[in-house]
């Protein structure tokens, strides 16, 4: 018996320090992923954008190429983030995102894989992103060049900006939170993607984004990485359709009920 003890402990012990080793590997691959993601940064800001310049006079198509180049270099991260076993990404209803047009696109924001996952599923889209991001030193050129909008300008500029977009047909990609979910928490929507759905009668693409286990969280530190390989389940879901909340009296009545209604949605009630 006491054999059989010593052997199920060794066992124990192996299986454990299996665990560690594969759990430090993660830690490691997850610093090789930042690495490159900055690095092809600052590759796009400083050779790639501006060989764009050069070669492409006309400012919209330069945009358009700008964000086809972020696409494809996205697709090509998350596709290496797969080889390395870290994220799985399911996605359910692809189609609709490839068939919208000028639509606002929200999603909830569980971590900070979020965006990079969606921008890799669509070859042109627009994006509102913090202002911060505009002087990141890796990816600050990247947002620049898209000519991505920023979210601290003045509300009703950005509605403006958002309704140029859309009424062209492009899509606008935002998430209502203003930043990451707190795991464990529900959303909490601001109103300004209603805002700008309303302004710019538009429909909204509802995209939910779940994660098992969750990693890259609001307040996690990028080393503390899940255990497992992380699941990540994109659901496409139906387009919402905003014209009955054009006939309420007012916009601000409509952005409350509206931004209600999605919360719902993604709270699952």
């Amino acid at each position: 018996m006491r054999g059989i003890g010593r052997w199920v402990g060794s066992f124990g012990n192996a299986r454990n320090m299996l665990h560690r080793i594969y759990y430090l590997w993660r830690v490691f691959a997850t610093g090789l992923a930042f690495l490159i993601f900055g690095l092809g940064g600052l590759t796009l800001t400083f050779i790639a954008f501006p060989i764009l310049v050069l070669i492409t006079r006309d400012i919209e198509v330069r945009q358009f190429r700008v964000q086809g180049l972020v696409y494809y270099l996205f697709k090509f991260f998350i596709g290496f983030l797969t080889f390395l076993r870290l994220i799985k990404v399911t996605v359910i209803g692809h189609e609709r995102l490839l068939s919208c047009r000028g639509n606002l696109i929200i999603a909830n924001h569980p971590s900070l894989l979020d965006v990079v996952v969606l921008m890799s599923l669509m070859p042109k889209l627009q994006c509102i992103v913090k202002s911060a991001l505009w002087n990141n030193r890796f990816i600050g050129g990247v947002v620049h060049a898209a000519n991505y909008i920023r979210n601290d300008g003045e509300p009703e500029e950005i509605i403006n900006q958002c309704t140029q977009i859309l009424q062209a047909g492009q899509n606008v990609m935002l998430f209502p939170e203003g930043t990451r979910t707190e795991p464990g928490s529900d959303v909490k929507f601001k109103r300004g993607a209603a805002n700008i759905a309303l302004g710019a009668g538009a429909n909204i693409q509802l995209v939910k984004i779940s994660l098992t286990p969750t990693t890259l969280t609001k307040g996690t530190p990028w080393y503390r990485v899940a255990p497992t390989c992380v699941k990540i389940i994109i659901t496409v879901g139906d387009c919402l359709d905003i014209s009955q909340y054009l006939l309420q009296e007012t916009r601000s009545i409509a952005a409350r009920e509206l931004t209600r209604e999605l919360e719902k949605y993604f709270i699952g009630k």
